[in-house]
């Protein structure tokens, strides 16, 4: 049995669960998650040219805050102040100074929690809400954007221009808000008002948010006849969206810190990189040329006339590596798997590299394709895909 916390039950339908996490992430899925598509679109700008129907899908929980009853009243006393305190099961402590009896003070709690003016852990701010710069819908677990294309042969493609979590990448930076966090919380009756610490959330690591946004978005190409889906690749995320930065000059201080400077003097990276990493951020090549010069009198290895670029080389390895990887692991057993695909950019330029719209002849007609990352959506996936990825064997209750 899989447990929630908000107190409903559900009989749910049979799941494709292969692991007790799976079944964990199906029934989330399936009845704790909300996928919107919104019309009004945000970030249109941010695509390819000559997409169709673009799109914005949003994966959202709710923000529903879990309810007191009147149950939960564990203890009723006098604090240290004189005041009339109730202590609720989950050990935190509501005073009511206006209260003039023990009967007066559950009178004023009750009235508080039928009109829903009592949530629990209320005294920690915004402990279930993440907020997002990118977005306005609060709680959002990931997102995608989307367009229509043809391929070669006119196939249907529904193409990905991004996929992405924020609540799980500043979790990883700032960390999260987890049960164990909050229960220190209560035991020391502290409750920050500016704590860093982001609301916790399912699916954190980026496998998990990853593969729950591909069983969303291939229902989708499903449920709309798509023949496959695609998305753009690591390289040409990267120089979409300017990441890559022209060095000239690379310094490894002898406190690990690696520079890298540009042709016209300005710092455009550092960090603290052990040397057995150097390779990761400059290359192999560079990295034995780098490690192999002598350092100057500050203890400093220089590198000069290093041309190079470096920078995306986390959006390369989630596009190239963990996207293809995730997918292959869906889709792999419905008879489908990840290859290349060409996409067709220049719907305007014919085979023959004539450009419609000018009537001008185009010698370089391989620009009116583009090589992406793909999958086909065959009949096995889409029917999985709009029953849930079904297979579970036995019907269960589920907590929600």
């Amino acid at each position: 049995n899989i447990e929630f916390d908000n107190g409903k039950e559900t009989s749910i339908r049979k799941f494709d669960a292969e692991t007790e996490q799976d079944a964990i992430e199906l029934a989330l899925d399936e009845y704790g998650l909300n996928f919107n598509s919104y019309s009004d679109t945000k970030y249109f700008q941010y695509t390819l040219p000559e997409g169709k129907n673009y799109k914005e899908l949003l994966l959202t929980m709710s923000t529903e805050k879990p309810q007191y009853f009147q149950n939960d009243i564990k203890s009723v006393f006098k604090n240290s102040y004189n005041e009339w305190t109730i202590q609720t099961n989950d050990k935190v402590k509501w005073s009511f100074p206006e209260a003039n009896s023990e009967k007066e003070a559950i009178a004023i709690f009750n009235q508080k929690i039928d009109s829903k003016q009592y949530h629990k852990e209320d005294k920690i701010k915004n402990s279930d809400v993440f907020t997002t710069r990118h977005w306005d819908e609060p709680n959002i677990l990931s997102h995608i954007r989307f367009n229509e294309r043809l391929g070669i042969d006119k196939e249907k493609i529904l193409f990905i221009e991004e996929i992405q979590s924020d609540w799980a990448q500043e979790g990883r930076k700032n960390g999260f808000l987890t049960k164990d966090v909050i229960d220190s919380y209560k035991r020391r009756n502290y409750y920050p008002t500016n704590d860093p610490l982001l609301p916790d959330m399912p699916f954190k690591q980026t496998h998990q948010w990853v593969n729950l946004s591909l069983r969303r978005i291939i229902r989708y190409a499903a449920e709309n006849g798509f023949d496959k889906i695609a998305w753009l690749g690591g390289e040409k995320q990267i120089k979409r969206n300017g990441l890559k930065k022209n060095i000239d000059l690379i310094i490894y201080h002898q406190d690990n810190a690696l520079v890298a400077i540009n042709k016209n003097g300005d710092n455009v990276f550092g960090k603290t990189v052990p040397k057995d990493e150097i390779k990761n951020y400059i290359g192999e090549e560079l990295s034995i040329k780098l490690l192999a010069t002598n350092p100057n009198i500050d203890g400093e290895r220089i590198l000069n006339n290093a041309d190079l670029e470096i920078g995306g080389e986390g959006m390369k390895i989630f596009y190239d590596e963990i996207v293809p990887n995730s997918v292959n692991k869906l889709i792999n057993k419905y008879n489908s798997t990840v290859s290349d695909t060409l996409i067709d950019i220049k719907p305007n330029l014919t085979s023959d590299g004539i450009d419609l719209d000018s009537g001008d002849i185009i010698e370089d007609i391989n620009i009116k394709y583009l090589t992406a990352p793909s999958f086909n959506i065959t009949k096995e996936l889409a029917s999985a895909a709009c029953y849930g990825f079904p297979l579970f064997k036995k019907m269960i209750q589920f907590k929600l």
